[in-house]
């Protein structure tokens, strides 16, 4: 509820990007179907509630990890950027 507050409180115009990451359980294949279906759900959920039009969801999988040489439950994440739109 806080994210969507600050988000309603944006007076520019902006591009929220949204990214998932998963860690290297399970195969490469299931693991980007996973980390593209949360990366949707949270952008639907963060488009029925914030007044913010312009959202993109990307899901990497386990292909950007934080920790590259452990197969490490913190290489799992969300990460969400702001980018005001110049006009």
């Amino acid at each position: 509820k806080a994210m969507i507050d600050i988000l309603n409180n944006i007076n520019e115009d902006v591009i929220l990007s949204i990214s998932t990451h998963t860690d290297k359980d399970g195969s490469s294949k299931k693991n980007l179907k996973i980390s593209q279906e949360r990366a949707d759900m949270l952008k639907e959920y963060i488009r029925k509630r914030s007044k913010i039009i312009l959202i993109t969801s990307i899901g990497y999988g386990e292909e950007l990890p934080l920790l590259k040489n452990e197969d490490n439950i913190s290489n799992r994440r969300v990460e969400i950027n702001l980018k005001r739109i110049k006009q």
